[in-house]
């Protein structure tokens, strides 16, 4: 592939893939919150000072913050996530494209080649994005309504100046380490699993009715996303951490986060917010099937 072709190919894939992602991401804005506020609130300084009743689960979500936050509060911190789905979508998909071709140009065609460049691509993108992922994360999760609870950050820019000013640019990446694993681990499974189902079936040259890729990507986003969740969790609780008052942390280490969480809730408390997690996890499978077919409407058109 000469670099001008391949400079082409990352450039379609990225926009296609940031687009398919940000149209997806709207539509399940809602359940994101619900399931960052029920995997966080057990280390969230609102909840912590008893500001808030914690939430007993989904459903207590969906009555209870309309009512205490107002209803365009469940689209809190989209704008953000939109902001930051767009790149990391773009760049995972077009990423997990670019490294597939070039490892397939040096050791050959092979199944683990998908895996490994879905790895790749996701490591990447967590890497360049993590900062804006952290904002989010820490602006979808807060729970203060402006009439009892203040509100923790009103922005991104507030985010960063409040949480730069008592910890430094570095604490930007708070639980880097332990999300990028989870991260390489999940989009390794989604990128490898379906790129090994759509190998199997090319080779068989069988058409692949639309409901039924939408149905394997589903259940290749479930299996992913079931796999990866502890990391995320504990990736999420470290953000919680920053900005406290340093007799008010909880932890200061991976080691601590999970001994904390185990300590805490068990093995349950790792995968809190499952519940939304698997629902939003339609977008997912959505977004894979949409973005393959608007890249074969491209290849085959223009």
């Amino acid at each position: 592939m000469s670099s001008n072709n391949e400079l082409k190919t990352f450039a379609i894939h990225f926009m296609v893939g940031g687009v398919a992602g940000s149209f997806v991401k709207s539509f399940t804005a809602p359940l994101d919150r619900v399931k960052l506020i029920l995997q966080t609130q057990d280390v969230a300084a609102q909840f912590g000072e008893g500001k808030r009743k914690p939430y007993t689960g989904i459903i207590d979500c969906f009555k209870r913050i309309p009512k205490e936050q107002g209803l365009s509060s469940l689209w809190r911190g989209n704008t953000i996530n939109i902001a930051r789905y767009f790149p990391t979508q773009a760049l995972n998909f077009s990423c997990n494209t670019l490294y597939k071709d070039r490892l397939s140009k040096r050791f050959g065609p092979s199944s683990v080649t998908h895996f490994v460049s879905g790895a790749l691509a996701g490591i990447t993108t967590t890497t360049l994005l993590y900062p804006v992922e952290f904002c989010q994360t820490r602006i979808t999760a807060d729970v203060g309504s402006g009439d009892f609870i203040d509100r923790e950050f009103r922005g991104l820019y507030d985010c960063i100046s409040k949480i730069t000013m008592v910890d430094g640019f570095h604490a930007l990446y708070k639980g880097y380490l332990v999300a990028v694993t989870g991260v390489g681990i999940y989009r390794s499974f989604y990128f490898g699993m379906y790129g090994y189902w759509k190998e199997i079936w090319g080779k068989r040259n069988t058409e692949v009715s639309l409901i039924r890729e939408l149905l394997i990507a589903q259940g290749i986003t479930l299996a992913s996303g079931i796999i990866s969740y502890p990391f995320d969790t504990i990736g999420r609780s470290m953000m919680m951490e920053v900005g406290k008052p340093i007799n008010q942390r909880k932890f200061v280490s991976v080691r601590n986060a999970v001994d904390s969480v185990y300590r805490r809730s068990g093995i349950s408390g790792f995968y809190k917010g499952t519940t939304a997690n698997y629902l939003r996890s339609i977008s997912g499978s959505i977004m894979l099937v949409l973005y393959d077919q608007s890249i074969r409407y491209i290849n085959d058109h223009y």
